[in-house]
């Protein structure tokens, strides 16, 4: 339920009982960093299973991790992900290695302190206040390794998890009252950020990771494609049934980058990928 967002465990901006809670009882201080059970120590949204939320499950998985290793969330992402796939340029935030801060793309002038400028308001506010590790938020990662990691899910090779893993992570999870929770969440006002490109006349799911497509997409994502985003500026696919996968990450200083400018490059990304892929196709087989 945590991977899935149906455990009741929403942010404050995505449920405004919550954010009043929150003002009333444990106010978020902006010079004091919090580890995550205190800056998420508030009710639940809804009960465990009965609805669809956006919310910090990823945040809590990543704790329960550190508790089950008794190794940090960094420590276990480079040694079952990374190490495996040969990466090495990886850290949370805030990057300290100086063979990375170098490379960080909005570091100077603006970010001396390597907290990132390309999150949701342009502020880095967010991630001064985070202390220890999130499963949700604050991993830096050049483009070209967040690639190898799709691609190792998307050629199953065990390099990661064990193949059935892998299957599972693909099927739909929500059950039916999740699922009406769902495209409720889907029709809202922050509806638009929950689709990810997709319509709403396409059925799609939640599996472990992001949203799944139910169906095939013509000229687009195959049947039991998984995609997601981050931060607005963020959009990556693993397509099991066309055999691709990619990653487009923009990097706007918001607000003052507009969000519709925003989305249709994010989906001009998404579509091109599939033209081009189509094009290739078509001269491979005409030489």
């Amino acid at each position: 339920m945590l991977l899935t967002h149906t455990s009741g465990i929403t942010y404050d901006f995505t449920n405004p009982h919550v954010a009043t809670w929150l003002q009333k009882f444990n106010p978020p201080e902006k010079t004091s960093r919090r580890p995550v059970e205190e800056a998420f120590n508030y009710p639940l949204g809804f009960q465990p299973g009965t609805s669809w939320m956006y919310g910090t499950g990823l945040d809590w998985a990543g704790k329960v991790v550190e508790r089950v290793t008794g190794r940090t969330l960094g420590e276990n992402i480079q040694q079952s992900i990374c190490d495996p796939l040969g990466i090495t340029d990886t850290q949370f935030y805030p990057v300290t290695r100086e063979a990375l801060r170098p490379r960080l793309v909005d570091l100077n002038p603006q970010d001396p302190d390597a907290f990132g400028r390309a999150v949701v308001g342009g502020s880095a506010e967010v991630n001064r206040r985070v202390q220890g590790a999130y499963g949700g938020q604050g991993l830096f990662m050049p483009a070209v390794d967040y690639v190898k990691v799709l691609h190792s899910l998307l050629a199953n090779d065990g390099k990661l998890l064990k193949p059935s893993t892998v299957d599972d992570m693909f099927q739909n999870h929500l059950n039916q009252e999740a699922s009406a929770g769902y495209r409720a969440a889907l029709t809202s006002p922050m509806g638009n950020f929950f689709r990810v490109g997709i319509d709403l006349e396409t059925k799609t799911g939640h599996g472990l990771g992001g949203v799944v497509t139910l169906q095939d997409v013509d000229g687009w994502y195959g049947e039991g494609t998984m995609t997601w985003g981050g931060g607005l500026s963020l959009a990556w696919f693993i397509d099991r049934k066309n055999d691709l996968c990619g990653i487009g990450a923009i990097q706007p200083a918001l607000p003052d980058f507009h969000i519709e400018i925003l989305d249709a490059l994010k989906q001009t990304f998404r579509r091109d990928i599939y033209r081009k892929h189509a094009a290739w196709k078509e001269q491979q087989q005409t030489s």
